[in-house]
């Protein structure tokens, strides 16, 4: 199964209105012009994958959730989100760290 993923844009743009983040405070944490911040949100400019990586890393952690919340559930059929709940779920019972890697059936996915 392939899936498109909602665009980065939109996925900031709604985790920085939902969890009421200015964009200027998220340029002081990250490094990332606040004017390239705007200029994301609104999709007029693509994304650098180490600008996204440092304004991430910037977010409060449940902003991060729900960013990637946003970028992958919304385009996911029903086998889709069956597929990522048994793996997260399996990535739970295993107890396993942060950096370890998901199931072979989050692969599925891609």
């Amino acid at each position: 199964m392939t899936i498109a993923l909602m665009k980065f844009s939109k996925a900031l743009d709604l985790t920085l209105k939902e969890f009421k983040i200015p964009a200027k405070d998220l340029a002081n944490k990250s490094g990332v012009a606040e004017s390239s911040i705007s200029r994301y949100r609104r999709g007029e400019r693509d994304i650098q994958a180490d600008s996204l990586e440092r304004l991430i890393a910037s977010l409060p952690p449940e902003a991060q959730q729900y960013f990637y919340f946003n970028c992958v559930v919304p385009v996911l059929d029903d086998r889709g989100i069956a597929t990522l709940l048994e793996a997260v779920s399996t990535k739970l019972r295993s107890g396993a760290s942060e950096n370890s890697r998901l199931p072979e059936n989050l692969a599925a996915l891609t």
